[in-house]
C-alpha cells in the first residue's frame, strides 16, 4: 500500500485492474457513496488510519537534522492519508447530493400530478 501511496504521489497513480466489483461500481455514485460511507465507519480502517498517521508523524518528528528526504516523505504519506479521507467523504457527499435531488424531483413529481388532478 506504501508503494501505491508513493507512486501516486510521484505522478503514478495506481491503476485499478477491471475486476468485476470495480467494473460493477464504476459511475454509479449512490453505490460508490454506499461503499465510502462503509469505510468511514469501519472501526478497523479507522485504527489502521491513526496509527499509520501516528507512526508516520513519529517518523517526521523524531527524523535526524540531516534527514530533509525522510521528513519529507513522511510528510507526504500523512499528506496522503488525509487525501483518502477527503475522496471518502466527498464520494460520501457525492451520493447524499444525488439522494437530494432525486427527492426533490419526486416531490416536484408529486406536486405537478396533484396540480394536474385538481
Amino acid at each position: 500500500m506504501m508503494a501505491m501511496i508513493r507512486g501516486w504521489l510521484h505522478g503514478r497513480p495506481h491503476i485499478l485492474n477491471d475486476d468485476s466489483t470495480s467494473a460493477r461500481i464504476t459511475g454509479d455514485k449512490t453505490l460508490i457513496g454506499i461503499h465510502a460511507q462503509r469505510l468511514i465507519n469501519d472501526p478497523v480502517l479507522g485504527l489502521a488510519f491513526e496509527a499509520i498517521e501516528r507512526d508516520l508523524t513519529a517518523t517526521w518528528r523524531n527524523s535526524a537534522l540531516g534527514h530533509g528526504a525522510q521528513r519529507e516523505e513522511a510528510y507526504r504519506l500523512v499528506w496522503a492519508l488525509a487525501q483518502v479521507r477527503t475522496k471518502l467523504n466527498e464520494l460520501l457527499a457525492d451520493k447524499k447530493m444525488l439522494e437530494a435531488e432525486q427527492k426533490a424531483k419526486e416531490a416536484r413529481d408529486e406536486r405537478e400530478r396533484e396540480r394536474r388532478a385538481a
